[in-house]
């Protein structure tokens, strides 16, 4: 997602042309503005106008926003990752809402929606090529400082540092304990404490955003580090004048049901824990506090998508201006003034396992008494009926469901063929338009190609409108195509006839063209740079030869391969590292020993691929 600003713009009339969408981006307001000037999107009653929400006054206070990372919203009893005994203290100073769903139980998937409202699988087709464009999207933080706001964020894992970079600004190493690198893959939870303390002691302006990232996994002392952080805030008389909030980004599978908790048990089974999700994996605690707020209990299931939309709403401030995609969420202020806005009525939340261009995908679907999981790849689904079975140990889904949960199943169905199409939709219309920006760009190598060898190195959609946009520019263009087993076959194909060639795989086996010869240009599609097909069909294509060989890849950006073993699994993972040292470059101002580190990791890899 290099580039999206223009991309955006061509499909952005269709997704904000509803008034629901387009209410979401009104011009924001630099002041808190009292609900007689500047409603929410959802009307109030006369009641609701001197509810709690509308009591904040100027100036904006600081807010702090505390991720306790694997964090369940319950307790099992049975490892490290209960829900903390602070959050249930804090349950009593705060609006608890119990039925919080992430939408990715990743954590820097989890995260950049959590922090724009938009969904992970609408922002890149896989987690190889992720990174959250700023430029294009908006994120809390950009917002935020268009009314004067600063973020500091103080994450505790480095991963997180270098992925989330795009929607937060870590805070400056001089603030860092003396000991403490980021060389280090994660900080204990202690040091991402003093950090925020002596940033505290340098007396930073308000407003503030404070982004603190810990995990509950790696600490045996998590529960006294946030319980000390919290009194500590209380202490210099920040907290009642502050929004706050104490969450997680997803929380872990449960023993009970027979997965043990540090996941060794899941890689044998082929599960993955970011592939899980139950309840108890993507179900997170969420406690919001606020100046003037009365504490309750809100049982209804909400989205991480809500977080933002819900912060902006009580600040009373929106984004200046569209960018490519609206929010997904809303916000749940009604819900604490006692109503209950319409979008809740029929909602299912919805989280996703694996982007859209990956394999192994799975997603559910929840209301506040059902929940609906769906395998992508065998259509394998399951159901639970949540008020009577909590646990998700009963699929009613098996062996014919009764007439009851037959019309749920459907309905939920529905929903997800729904919200997999729009995601499709999206992520085709902008690949297809920024593919046809390279191919007006004069001197590109398909500009007097005569025939062309079109190759899919993958299983997913990218190829309809990376075809769709070349046989729209060059429709005199010879082209024979190479697609993986049972692709769907665009309607281009067909009208196009005799030009195009079509080769499918079949028993693994893909029939040699006549023309092996002959191409002018070799044009490969390839979604995801780790995949194990992507290893797999290349070693199909390695003797056909070309003039040019390009390569395109799920974010429709063009690379000329110059030379032949350029193109090659173990080579184009090594680049891939190299390419990440080149990203990551900022860091290694603040340690040399962090470059020396990854320069050696970089070696290792050439060495197992050269074997």
């Amino acid at each position: 997602m290099k580039d999206l600003e223009t991309a955006g713009a061509d499909f952005i009339s269709s997704v904000l042309a509803s008034p629901a969408a387009g209410s979401r981006f009104q011009p924001s307001s630099h002041q808190w503005i009292r609900s007689g000037r500047l409603r929410p999107r959802h009307r109030r009653s006369h009641s609701e106008t001197t509810s709690q929400a509308d009591k904040l006054t100027p100036p904006y206070p600081d807010i702090y926003w505390i991720i306790v990372d694997c964090a369940r919203s319950y307790v099992s009893g049975k490892d490290d990752c209960d829900k903390l005994d602070i959050m249930f203290k804090m349950a009593e100073e705060c609006a608890d809402f119990e039925n919080m769903m992430a939408t990715a139980p990743s954590s820097i998937l989890s995260a950049c929606t959590a922090m724009s409202s938009i969904p992970a699988s609408y922002l890149a087709g896989n987690n190889t090529d992720f990174k959250f464009e700023s430029k294009t999207l908006w994120c809390l933080k950009d917002i935020l400082a268009t009314v004067g706001y600063k973020n500091y964020s103080i994450l505790s894992a480095r991963a997180a540092c270098e992925k989330l970079c795009g929607v937060v600004n870590l805070v400056d190493k001089k603030f860092w304990p003396k000991e403490t690198k980021h060389f280090q893959t994660c900080w204990p939870d202690d040091d991402v404490y003093r950090t925020l303390l002596n940033l505290l002691n340098s007396d930073p302006a308000s407003p503030t955003f404070y982004f603190l990232w810990f995990n509950v996994g790696r600490d045996q002392n998590i529960n006294r580090t946030i319980e000390n952080l919290i009194q500590e805030l209380k202490r210099r008389d920040r907290f009642e004048k502050s929004i706050f909030i104490l969450t997680s980004d997803h929380g872990y599978p449960d023993v009970r049901r027979g997965l043990i908790s540090d996941g060794g048990d899941l890689k044998k089974v082929g599960l993955p824990p970011e592939l899980v999700l139950t309840d108890a994996n993507i179900r997170v605690p969420f406690l919001l506090h606020y100046p003037g707020i009365k504490p309750c209990k809100i049982s209804h299931t909400v989205s991480s998508e809500d977080i933002v939309p819900t912060l902006l709403d009580l600040l009373k401030v929106k984004p200046p201006a569209p960018k490519a995609l609206p929010f997904f969420g809303n916000s749940l202020l009604p819900l604490l003034n006692g109503n209950e806005p319409r979008f809740l009525t029929k909602r299912k939340v919805r989280s996703d396992a694996r982007s859209s261009r990956q394999s192994q995908r799975m997603t559910s679907l929840r209301s506040n008494e059902f929940k609906y999981i769906v395998n992508h790849e065998s259509a394998a689904e399951e159901f639970y009926d949540l008020k009577k079975d909590p646990g998700e140990t009963k699929n009613l889904a098996l062996n014919g469901a009764s007439k009851k949960y037959r019309a749920q199943i459907q309905s939920f169905r529905k929903e997800f063929q729904k919200g997999e199409r729009r995601i499709i939709d999206l992520q085709i219309t902008r690949i297809e338009n920024e593919f046809r920006r390279y191919l007006a760009k004069p001197g590109n190598p398909l500009l007097k190609a005569n025939s062309v060898l079109v190759i899919m190195l993958g299983s997913s959609f990218l190829y309809q409108p990376i075809l769709k946009a070349l046989i729209a520019t060059r429709p005199q263009l010879r082209l024979e195509v190479f697609l993986p087993e049972d692709s769907e076959i665009p309607t281009a194909l067909h009208k196009a006839g005799g030009r195009v060639q079509l080769f499918s795989n079949s028993n693994g086996f893909y029939p040699r063209p006549h023309s092996a010869e002959s191409y002018d240009v070799r044009l490969e599609i390839l979604d995801d740079r780790q995949s194990a097909i992507f290893r797999q069909m290349y070693k199909h294509f390695v003797n056909f030869k070309s003039r040019r060989t390009i390569r395109v890849d799920g974010n429709a950006q063009v690379k000329a391969l110059w030379w032949p073993v350029l193109g090659n699994p173990k080579v184009t993972d090594c680049l891939r590292v190299l390419e990440s040292l080149r990203e990551t470059r900022d860091f290694y101002f603040l340690e040399l020993n962090y470059l020396l580190h990854r320069l050696g990791r970089i070696a290792k890899l050439f060495i197992q691929n050269k074997n």
